[in-house]
């Protein structure tokens, strides 16, 4: 997996640095912006806004090659804009990257809408992982989705749930459950397999309008109301992730996020808004 992500990130920065070969003169700059697929749907949404505006501007979504691929990206200048779901490494901050703790969106696990399943327990969680529960009440078989074990996702299921590494390694071993590489294709697999559940994020699921339902966890909804008081422990940070200085195009994108009209938007699409001072 390791070898994989990195022949795609290495083909990605190619890609996006191909960008810089354009001719540009009379045009305006491009903004590009990538990183993790947990919060590229709001990252689009927010740009469709700006637009809207200025319909001149030039903003680049690109599909998602996680949040360590961004940040390569924006180190060797093929993006003005990362988006994270971890933070900096401090060689990476030694190279110039900086970043800003903007929102954190509950981390969830999704089943497909239909399924009538509306919630779990920490018990079942562990117990679908290692194998000993495999079906839903109404007789569907589950399919767990899995993420790759180097993934964000996978650390923080471990971070929450006690007793989930072990679980997690029988699931590994198994042959059968799906493999999901990044955030979309999680959520693909989700929505296209019967009876499938898997983590995901609540902004992916309201920033993509995703047909999926994201589980009460013992009892306590994924809302971001419990998020902020605590009830609702399972969070993901998301971080905005750029070089040593803000480009003019991401500073307007920035001040737009952090406008009146952009903290509306991530609020509607499942964040809870932690910015802190930008320098």
């Amino acid at each position: 997996m390791r070898k994989y992500s990195s022949r795609m990130i290495f083909f990605v920065l190619a890609l996006l640095s191909a960008d810089l070969l354009l001719p540009t003169c009379g045009f305006a700059a491009m903004l590009r912006i990538g990183g993790t697929g947990a919060d590229l749907g709001t990252m689009q949404l927010l740009a469709d806004a700006i637009r809207k505006h200025s319909p001149d501007t030039k903003i680049n979504i690109q599909p998602s090659i996680g949040s360590s691929g961004g940040i390569s990206a924006v180190l060797a200048g093929a993006l003005d804009i990362a988006i994270s779901s971890r933070p900096l490494k401090d060689d990476e901050r030694a190279k110039g990257a900086q970043e800003w703790l903007y929102a954190r969106t509950p981390f969830v696990f999704a089943t497909e809408q239909q399924l009538p399943q509306t919630q779990l327990t920490l018990k079942e969680i562990i117990g679908i992982y290692d194998g000993s529960l495999t079906k839903w009440k109404d007789g569907t078989t589950i399919r767990i989705i899995l993420r790759p074990e180097t993934e964000t996702d996978t650390a923080l299921l471990k971070k929450y749930i006690p007793g989930m590494e072990a679980a997690m390694g029988k699931a590994y071993l198994r042959r059968g459950p799906p493999i999901a590489t990044t955030d979309q294709d999680a959520a693909d697999k989700i929505q296209q397999i019967s009876g499938a559940v898997g983590s995901s994020t609540l902004a992916l699921i309201l920033g993509e309008n995703r047909p999926l339902k994201a589980l009460a966890i013992n009892g306590i909804a994924p809302t971001l109301e419990n998020l902020a008081n605590g009830t609702y422990s399972m969070t993901k940070p998301l971080y905005l992730i750029t070089g040593a200085h803000l480009t003019a195009e991401a500073k307007r994108f920035v001040d737009f996020m952090r406008s009146k009209e952009g903290a509306t938007i991530l609020q509607h699409t499942g964040h809870l808004v932690t910015w802190p001072n930008m320098k």
